[in-house]
């Protein structure tokens, strides 16, 4: 929309973003986009001008309203459903690499626990034996959390390829 403000952006947005705008009137753009806002004149003003100007930039298609005459539809083209999913897999990415980052944690943590394990039987034979199931588990443990990396990995991989 270069060179061109629209009113509300925030809100607009955040509406592409939970919505899908299909033979949406003006007052529905009202609702939601003004949910946050009072519904005063000018609040009203600023959407019906961002309706405008989303038309004419070719974000929403406009047609008349065959129920209610000197009404129009407003429907979503595919700029909406890009941005949208964009926001969407942008979501994905964060949550994965969040996700990422407590697994590595939780490995290293695992690796540490597992090598100091090894450490107290080499140094104390006559124990290695009872420290042995719990090295077990520990790998166990250890090679799950892999699973879940090599997993998440393989989800990132899908996801940039969507992209």
């Amino acid at each position: 929309m270069s060179g061109r403000t629209l009113p509300l952006y925030n809100d607009f947005f955040k509406t592409f973003q939970n919505y899908t705008i299909e033979n949406w009137e003006a007052k529905k753009f009202i609702e939601y986009v003004l949910m946050p806002h009072s519904q005063n004149i000018k609040n009203r003003q600023k959407v019906y001008n961002g309706i405008h100007l989303l038309v004419k930039c070719g974000y929403l298609t406009k047609v008349s309203n065959p129920r209610q005459k000197g009404t129009y539809l407003y429907s979503e083209t595919h700029r909406i459903t890009d941005y949208r999913s964009t926001k969407t897999l942008e979501s994905i990415e964060t949550i994965l690499n969040g996700k990422l980052e407590d697994l590595s944690n939780n490995i290293n943590a695992y690796e540490t626990e597992i090598e100091f394990i090894r450490q107290i039987k080499s140094e104390h034979p006559d124990i290695a034996s009872q420290l042995e199931p719990i090295e077990n588990d520990k790998l166990l443990n250890l090679d799950s959390l892999i699973i879940k990396k090599k997993l998440i990995d393989n989800l990132q991989i899908y996801f940039k390829t969507k992209n």
